[in-house]
C-alpha cells in the first residue's frame, strides 16, 4: 500500500511530479475526503483491473491521456463513455505523467483533465470540479476547474476495460 488514503496517495504522486519537473499544487493541503475524492466508477474499474490481474505487482491499463474525449467538458465525457470506459484519477493520471514526461513540454497542448476525480474547491463536500493537469511558461500545474467547462484545450483522461463482462 502505498498510503492509508486516496488523497495520502495523490499527494505522494504529486510530490514525486515536483522532484521531476518545475511543478505548482495550486491545490496544496486539499487532498482530505472534504475535498477530493474517487468517483464510484474509477474505484470499481481499478478493483475489476486488480481482480483480473490478480498476482501482479503493477496493473497494465489501457488508457488515453485526453485526445479521445478533447475538447469535451469532464461532465460529458462522462455521460458518452462507452460501458468498459472510466474516468482516471489524479493519482492514475499523475503516475502516467511520471512515466510520460514528454505529455507535457509546451503550452498549448491539451490539458489532462481528471475525469475520475471530484474536486470540492471550498471543502464543504460540493463536488463540483474535476481537477487537472496543465502547463503554463514551462510549469506543470496542478489545479481544478468546473466539471462543466468546456474548451478545444481541455481533454479528459480514461481507462478501458477490455474484458466483456
Amino acid at each position: 500500500m502505498l498510503a492509508p488514503a486516496y488523497g495520502a496517495a495523490v499527494e505522494k504522486v504529486l510530490e514525486t511530479l515536483s522532484r521531476k519537473r518545475d511543478f505548482s499544487n495550486d491545490r496544496e493541503g486539499k487532498f482530505g475526503s472534504a475535498h477530493l475524492r474517487q468517483r464510484v466508477e474509477a474505484v470499481e474499474g481499478f478493483q475489476e483491473l486488480a481482480h483480473e490481474q490478480k498476482g501482479h505487482d503493477i496493473l497494465i491499463v489501457a488508457a488515453q491521456l485526453g485526445l479521445r474525449h478533447s475538447g469535451r467538458s469532464v461532465r460529458r465525457a462522462r455521460e458518452v463513455f462507452k460501458h468498459n470506459e472510466f474516468g482516471l484519477g489524479t493519482f492514475a493520471a499523475g503516475c502516467m505523467l511520471l512515466v510520460h514526461p514528454k505529455r507535457f513540454v509546451r503550452r498549448r497542448k491539451l490539458n489532462l483533465d481528471c475525469s475520475g476525480d471530484e474536486f470540492s474547491e471550498l471543502g464543504d463536500e460540493v463536488f463540483s470540479c474535476a481537477p487537472l493537469f496543465f502547463l503554463e511558461k514551462g510549469v506543470l500545474h496542478f489545479s481544478a476547474s468546473r466539471r462543466e467547462f468546456a474548451s478545444s484545450y481541455h481533454a479528459p483522461a480514461s481507462a478501458l476495460l477490455l474484458s466483456d463482462d
